[in-house]
């Protein structure tokens, strides 16, 4: 478990970081495009995102049930008789040498199922690229899902309407596409870039054998870097198309500096070849590195790979060398705590096939389809849940990409990336924390200790989430300009990007609701809100359909992602109202297990009304108010804003003694058990329970 959360707070850290790396790259690439060229980028993301989806969560969550590494016997009796008092130096050494015996074993069979599973993912790929084609050969533009296929028929037409607009600047049409053309064949030219970006997203789900591996260790830190590389290589392979064919009409300036066509994709077809090859960059990256990382290079060190993987590998390539000795060999490394990265064997002739052998030595499609009939129920399961998520969280997109015009896209996609950078960074995370610890009071038996602490996370997640309604809409409008120049600075973006400003309390009280329901609430009650929440994602769906047909084709100023986020943030306004409303008419004895036969047949809610009612004092909503008035009325300036953002967390801190208590006393705790090393030098005290006790006799 003390692995597990290292490796969950490296990553948490990794992730922070990485993301100003990628966030810079994607502001410097918006700044280059236009909004049509961004709406491209957002419908290969989507379709990418969501072919990948259904290929993986399914196997993912099957797959990791299985264990591959396990303590040996050996080490399970030393850490016993290290557990039982020692009465002599002797045995306490001769027990911590015991302990630092490798303490795993690696369980060759599991892994095997493992890779057979996560093999499936590849067929899931092809069958979910094959049935969203489908789907979008029969019902048209009617479809809610993403295709390729329509995607470049409609583009085609679109350019061949358009045909004036993509001209070189002295009016010559342009010789390069002319000529490309007549070159490629005539059926293969419209649908080459969606091609290659169908082919990428199927050459991904080929490494998820390694993902899931990696993923089973805890070896988080590999998926963070491995998310940053290839987000990196697609950006900056997109931005290097775009600056090395800026050149070539650099003399096309308009009066503000800015490229005629805002870079040099003079074409509808250029920028989807473009973004074509940034999604091919992305594949390659995305199979180069999880390839690095399982092999027995030095380099897969830097990369993230560690001591258990290396073991994993060495085990996994013994069992394919000689599988009748696999027990043997099994038992012998049990024994000996030192396992070679990279073993020879009699038929690994080659170098380049010892190191790259793993997984790639367990694919088998006769073992991956015992594997789908052995977990057929669990399997089927996990993907029907899949398939529910998908479609809850990403509705709004897909009838952007099915209805809604290429600049309404791109405008959207501006506005998705800001919203959901926070939403990764900071809620997701605070989710799935609260989740853990809810559920393991719910299993206790602890009601009034879940019900507190969920009053404090609903509590600090409104400050949280509030600051973002509070600073950012009077600023909204000097962000964009700044960070995305007066192309994306449209009355439409900034009213859409303040619309998703007020909605971060929403956001926030959302998701920190449903994952205590889901942690305390009965089978029953879940299954009501599960139901619930796929009529309302029915109408949210038709909703955002029929707003974008009353906008048509022709949207191209955005009006329709002004419409869209509102219908967003009332999306998560009724599903925060149904998680409150489920909260207090749901009998806490039916989620709870309680000791006493009493308690287990009390009625009373889960959480009562009046404790939501109650979670904020009087003091702080006056407070707040007068702050949010008064960021309204006062000049929308930086400074301004700054000092209104000081004095809001001044009030917090002033007036929310639970939240100073939060914030301080975990940094006074380190820094009482720091004093005494600091001056004790030579006799000081020397363990963190020494320091403990001293701190404790000073106060005395």
């Amino acid at each position: 478990m003390t692995t597990f959360k290292g490796q969950l707070v490296l990553a948490l850290v990794l992730n922070v970081g990485l993301k100003v790396v990628t966030f810079s790259l994607s502001t410097l690439l918006t700044r280059k495009l236009l909004p049509y060229q961004n709406g491209v980028y957002f419908t290969y993301n989507v379709y990418n995102d969501a072919v990948l989806f259904v290929a993986r969560e399914a196997t993912r969550n099957v797959a990791s049930r299985l264990s591959i590494l396990e303590e040996s016997d050996e080490v399970a009796e030393s850490r016993r008789a290290a557990a039982e008092p020692s009465t002599s130096d002797a045995e306490k050494k001769s027990s911590s040498s015991q302990i630092k015996k490798p303490s795993t074993e690696v369980d060759v069979a599991n892994v095997r199922r493992m890779i057979s599973m996560a093999l499936c993912s590849v067929a899931l790929a092809v069958v979910a690229a094959l049935v969203l084609e489908v789907i979008g050969v029969c019902f048209g533009r009617f479809s809610m899902f993403p295709s390729m296929m329509r995607h470049a028929r409609v583009s085609q037409q679109q350019q061949q309407q358009q045909q004036d607009l993509y001209t070189l600047p002295h009016g010559s049409e342009s010789g390069g596409l002319k000529g490309t053309v007549e070159r490629l064949p005539l059926l293969l030219f419209p649908y080459l870039p969606e091609l290659t970006v169908m082919g990428c997203t199927v050459l991904m789900a080929f490494v998820e054998p390694c993902v899931v591996v990696v993923q089973s260790l805890n070896l988080f830190r590999v998926v963070v870097l491995a998310e940053c590389a290839t987000l990196t290589a697609r950006m900056l392979t997109v931005l290097t198309i775009i600056y090395t064919t800026q050149r070539r009409g650099a003399d096309a300036l308009q009066v503000d500096g800015e490229p005629l066509n805002g870079n040099g994709l003079r074409t509808l077809w250029e920028a989807r070849m473009t973004f074509a090859f940034g999604q091919l960059a992305y594949a390659v990256t995305h199979v180069l590195y999880y390839t690095v990382v399982v092999s027995g290079l030095p380099v897969a060190r830097w990369l993230g790979a560690s001591a258990e993987l290396q073991q994993v590998r060495a085990a996994c390539l013994e069992g394919c060398a000689s599988p009748k000795k696999s027990s043997q060999k099994s038992e012998a490394d049990a024994q000996n705590p030192s396992v070679p990265a990279s073993p020879s064997f009699p038929f690994a002739a080659s170098r380049l096939y010892g190191i790259f052998a793993f997984p790639w030595c367990f694919y088998s499609v006769s073992d991956s389809i015992d594997v789908c009939r052995q977990e057929a129920a669990l399997f089927f399961t996990f993907l029907r849940e899949s398939l529910l998520r998908l479609v809850l969280s990403e509705g709004e997109s897909f009838a952007l990409t099915s209805l809604g015009s290429e600049s309404a896209r791109g405008y959207y996609h501006l506005i998705y990336s800001l919203g959901s950078l926070v939403a990764r960074l900071l809620f997701r995370v605070w989710e799935n924390a609260c989740f853990v610890k809810w559920s393991r009071e719910a299993s206790l038996g602890h009601q009034q200790a879940a019900v507190q602490l969920l009053k404090l996370m609903v509590r600090v997640s409104f400050y949280v989430g509030f600051s973002f309604a509070l600073l950012g809409p009077p600023l909204t409008r000097t962000f964009l300009l700044t960070m995305y120049t007066s192309r994306w600075a449209t009355p439409q973006v900034t009213v859409a990007l303040q619309r998703c400003f007020y909605g971060m309390p929403i956001m926030a009280w959302n998701g920190l609701l449903e994952a205590f329901l889901r942690a305390v609430a009965s089978p029953a009650v879940l299954q009501r809100l599960q139901r619930w929440m796929v009529g309302e994602t029915v109408v949210y769906i038709a909703v955002c359909y029929a707003t974008l047909m009353s906008f048509g084709k022709n949207d191209e100023q955005g009006d329709s992602v002004r419409v869209l986020v509102l219908l967003n943030v009332l999306n998560m306004l009724w599903r925060c109202g149904a998680s409150i409303y489920l909260l207090v008419i749901s009998p806490a004895a039916s989620h709870v297990p309680t000791s006493s036969g009493a308690e287990a047949t009390s009625a009373h809610p889960l959480v009562h009304l009046h404790e939501f009612a109650h979670v904020f004092s009087a003091r702080i909503l006056v407070s707040f108010l007068s702050l949010f008035i008064l960021s309204r009325v006062v000049t929308a300036s930086v400074a301004s804003i700054a000092c209104i953002g000081v004095a809001y967390g001044v009030v917090i801190f002033a007036c929310d003694a639970e939240v100073r208590r939060l914030l301080i006393l975990p940094v006074w705790s380190r820094v009482v058990l720091l004093r005494p090393r600091r001056s004790g030098d030579g006799g000081g005290v020397g363990t963190p329970r020494e320091a403990v006790s001293a701190a404790e006799k000073k106060r005395k």
